[in-house]
């Protein structure tokens, strides 16, 4: 089944863990779903009461969603899933929550955190978790980086795009205190080749943090005057090792 009804960025505003200020106060959401279903039959009938009710779910998560409160983007997001589910009698359903001001170094409607969720319903109105993944969106920050006289002398703006695999759910989500290491090793970093700086960004990710799979962009905007921009992307995975050797990285085909 690949027939899907779907809203996109329904902005609401709620307290989801704490703020790029590192309180627990509200901060905008834009809540995304995408509702798999067959819609053959609606499509030969032309009646709505025979697909998913696309103006329901909305009311019903802006409903549940609106000014609540939770520990952690992770919870809000699957709430927001579940709810998507029971309102429009779906079995699937991918749920994507963005924070686009939950970090002081991301920039644009685009940038921020984003939390995506694919969940099925089973058996009893009981549902399960199929995939989590945590996107962390348009970093812009500021280090030594290329092979040029004048690159080598001067720092220059570098955009960073994460997508890290089935993270672990924390207690309470605190993304700016969360990533500085991240953000530090960023600033502080003096590498010739993007290709390098992203690998050391997967070393960061995977060694020092836990993550077991990333996927990691890095583009120069301001390398070319007529393009907007050069730039590298990877995905590695955490291999299992020997005991007491070091973890390894490998390349995802």
């Amino acid at each position: 089944m690949t027939d899907t009804v779907f809203l996109r960025n329904a902005a609401i505003s709620a307290v989801i863990g704490r703020d790029c200020w590192h309180r627990e106060k509200s901060q905008p959401a834009l809540i995304s779903l995408r509702l798999l279903t067959d819609i053959e039959l609606t499509g030969e009938t032309d009646d709505v009461v025979n697909t998913i009710d696309y103006g329901t779910v909305y009311k019903a998560v802006a409903d549940a969603m609106t000014n609540s409160s939770y520990p952690t983007l992770d919870a809000f997001t699957e709430k927001a899933c579940r709810v998507a589910l029971k309102a429009g009698g779906g079995k699937c359903v991918k749920g994507t929550v963005m924070l686009p001001k939950a970090l002081l170094q991301a920039e644009g409607r685009d940038g921020g955190v984003r939390c995506e969720i694919e969940m099925e319903a089973t058996q009893a109105e009981a549902v399960a978790v199929r995939s989590k993944t945590l996107s962390i969106r348009n970093l812009r920050l500021s280090c030594i980086i290329g092979v040029n006289k004048h690159e080598r002398e001067h720092k220059q703006l570098v955009v960073v795009n994460l997508k890290l695999y089935d993270p672990p759910t924390p207690d309470h989500t605190d993304y700016q205190k969360a990533l500085m290491p991240v953000f530090k090793h960023i600033e502080n970093s003096s590498y010739q080749t993007l290709e390098a700086f992203v690998v050391s960004l997967a070393k960061l990710l995977m060694s020092d943090m836990g993550y077991v799979k990333v996927t990691i962009s890095a583009e120069k905007p301001n390398a070319y005057g007529l393009v907007d921009c050069p730039g590298v992307e990877i995905t590695r995975t955490k291999k299992s090792s020997p005991a007491h050797s070091s973890p390894s990285l490998v390349v995802n085909e």
